[in-house]
């Protein structure tokens, strides 16, 4: 078998089954063509010139003439529930989800579904579209007395029309495997940290509140959403500056040193990734997010420190004299790795733009090669999406 193709059939005008082999493609490419191939032979067939096609283990598409926006349009619609009444589905080439029903007729009649995860209620629409489902299951009390503003949901509107052709014991009804439509998510972003890094020598050597840091940063978002799902997959690149500052560096012995002005101050780009859960309630949607980061230095300095011991009296190995006036070098990482979690909640302004603000805690692996460091960043950011 050929890439990219599979077994299917098509119907042709006359009704007659042919079966071959037929290419999968995206769903907004099959609304518009058929390539078919069969003994050695591939036909390329638009809406129109065959009634259907199929895959022997997957979808119908069929032929209908369809209005949408006010023009007429001849599709291949992906046929979702088959029976008494029929419902179809369409993406066009703007991602949009349009469904249609029919019933006795050969006329299509548009049907307003809604995603609430990605689209804001259009209570016109689904006036009509409630009117027109009303008269199509009037005859058969079950699904009509099911039929509520909660019935408009991609998945419930597929299980409601199912019902209703089991109404009347319909052996024909299949549901098709629907492919979950991604949506690009992109946005920018702009935020205040509130960063500690805290490290731990051979020596044990250790700050007791840490190196603080306080600084702005912002970047762009760029990410995949499943309309289907609450899900998405989140990317981005981020700048900022860590300005790491502490005054004292206490050794965890008798005796401790202190020193002067020691100091990181770094500029990065962040790259994180993260997957964000969505709890979908209308406009205002809370969030959670989790995933992991990557920091690359962009340029890193370290203010030099003098070393000189508070407790004159401290018996040691060493002199005294070698350790004062030293200053304190590190090999430091080119980078960063680490971990984020967080929540936040978004304002949806429509279909496809919201803002939001979250919170994100970050952790990392710290700066020095041959110290054991760590860095806990709390970020708080504003962010739109469109």
């Amino acid at each position: 078998m050929g890439q990219g193709y599979k077994s299917g059939f098509i119907i042709t005008l006359d009704d007659d089954t042919v079966y071959g082999q037929i290419q999968d493609v995206n769903e907004r490419k099959k609304a518009l063509k058929c390539n078919f191939r069969a003994d050695g032979q591939e036909v390329e067939y638009s809406p129109g010139e065959i009634k259907a096609y199929g895959f022997s283990e997957g979808n119908l598409y069929e032929s209908h003439t369809i209005i949408i926006k006010d023009d007429e349009k001849s599709l291949f619609l992906l046929c979702l529930v088959k029976g008494r009444a029929n419902l179809y589905f369409f993406i066009d080439t703007d991602f949009e989800d349009y469904y249609f029903a029919q019933k006795g007729e050969p006329t299509l009649r548009e049907i307003y579904v809604v995603d609430e995860s990605f689209e804001e209620w259009d209570y016109e629409k689904s006036k009509n579209s409630f009117g027109t489902l009303t008269i199509m299951f009037n005859d058969c009390p079950d699904p009509k007395r099911k039929l509520t503003a909660a019935s408009f949901h991609p998945n419930r509107i597929e299980e409601l029309f199912i019902d209703y052709n089991r109404c009347y014991g319909e052996g024909s009804i299949s549901k098709a495997k629907k492919r979950k439509k991604l949506k690009l998510i992109k946005g920018v972003e702009v935020g205040y940290s509130l960063s500690r890094l805290t490290f731990k020598s051979p020596y044990n050597f250790k700050t007791d509140d840490g190196f603080k840091s306080y600084q702005l940063n912002f970047g762009a978002v760029v990410g995949l959403g499943f309309t289907e799902t609450r899900f998405s997959l989140l990317s981005g690149v981020y700048y900022g500056k860590y300005n790491w500052e502490a005054t004292q560096f206490d050794m965890k012995k008798a005796t401790s040193f202190e020193y002067d002005e020691y100091a990181f101050n770094f500029s990065y780009i962040k790259v994180p990734l993260a997957v964000k859960f969505t709890i979908t309630r209308g406009k205002i949607n809370p969030f959670i997010k989790a995933g992991g980061f990557m920091d690359f230095w962009i340029s890193k300095e370290t203010k030099e420190t003098v070393w000189r011991f508070m407790d004159p009296d401290y018996k040691s190995s060493s002199k005294i004299e070698d350790f004062m006036d030293e200053p304190v070098e590190e090999e430091l990482w080119t980078g960063e790795l680490g971990y984020l979690a967080g929540a936040g909640i978004e304002y949806k302004i429509n279909e496809k733009m919201a803002v939001y603000f979250e919170g994100l805690y970050e952790g990392g692996n710290g700066i020095l090669k041959k110290t054991l460091s760590n860095t806990h960043t709390i970020n708080f950011q504003i962010g739109f999406t469109f």
